[in-house]
């Protein structure tokens, strides 16, 4: 890409400097000359071979917790079982609208989630220490093999969800993967072994929905996991929804400063508070030990 680039740039000024004798050339292949400069610019590379881009979308990490509604009952619902799915050799052969609603998916097969396709498919589980399992261009992965993993399932909301705001959490999917519901892009996320929340509350609808995700074997963040572990991939923790109210809390710290007797001490809460309609003014955060 880099090298098209400079041979395309290169061939405008040739153009340019050749009809340089003439105002009105000159004036017009210099706007030429700026207006490809402008796309050339913008051009970017694909998100999983991109080091500017780890995330899209994605919630803010936080204290892991499973909110609760007032009756103490928790407010999730799992997504872990049964999904479909579609094994790709490398991004080139996935089909350009695998994400929306009507795509066709009667060749895919079943895989349960949370698991590694390596277990599942053809494809091979690998095991390396210090040396790479492909040949090191950073960032830049294999062209002709980088597997690529298409996963779907279908969801329903429960009607008592609607006036909550909803979000999905992966626990890991290894190594990068990209997020649709209801055939629209949601986000995308790099963060292999961590978690990876995102706020899907405008994407649903009041019946069923349908989650995609396309999942890349390795991304410019496996560059910087050249460790003693196997090579697996896939979503390979729990996926589960999460509602809560329009106002919630979304993180929190606790900190106990001792005093120098050791005997007592004071417990600090930090809490980060979101609210989803601003119509809410006057609440109250309760406490207890």
């Amino acid at each position: 890409m880099i090298i098209n680039s400079i041979i395309d740039n290169v061939l405008m000024l040739y153009i340019y400097f050749k009809f340089r004798k003439t105002t009105y050339m000159k004036n017009y292949f210099i706007k030429i000359f700026l207006i490809f400069l402008f796309f050339n610019s913008n051009a970017q590379y694909k998100e999983w071979e991109d080091l500017s881009i780890f995330k899209i979308n994605t919630e803010d990490p936080h204290t892991f917790f499973i909110p609760k509604d007032i009756n103490g009952d928790s407010i999730t619902k799992s997504l872990n079982g049964i999904w479909s799915f579609k094994l790709f050799k490398n991004d080139e052969l996935v089909p350009k609208d695998f994400y929306k609603n009507d795509f066709k998916k009667d060749d895919w097969q079943d895989i349960p989630v949370p698991s590694n396709w390596q277990f599942h498919t053809d494809d091979f589980p690998l095991y390396t220490n210090i040396v790479y399992p492909y040949e090191m261009n950073p960032p830049f992965m294999p062209k002709e093999y980088n597997p690529i993993g298409l996963y779907q399932r279908e969801f329903s909301i429960d009607k008592n969800w609607n006036d909550k705001q909803i979000f999905i959490h992966f626990g890991a999917v290894k190594s990068a993967f990209y997020l649709y519901i209801n055939g629209d892009f949601v986000g995308y996320s790099e963060g292999s072994k961590t978690p990876a929340e995102f706020d899907i509350t405008k994407y649903l609808n009041l019946d069923v929905n349908q989650i995609v995700m396309k999942v890349i074997r390795w991304s410019d963040g496996t560059y910087i996991e050249d460790q003693d572990f196997w090579r697996l991939s896939g979503i390979e923790r729990d996926v589960f929804l999460y509602a809560q109210p329009k106002l919630a809390i979304r993180d929190f710290f606790l900190k106990n400063r001792l005093n120098d007797a050791l005997d007592k001490a004071n417990l600090d809460f930090e809490i980060d508070l979101k609210n989803y309609n601003q119509s809410l003014k006057n609440y109250t955060i309760k406490t207890k030990i």
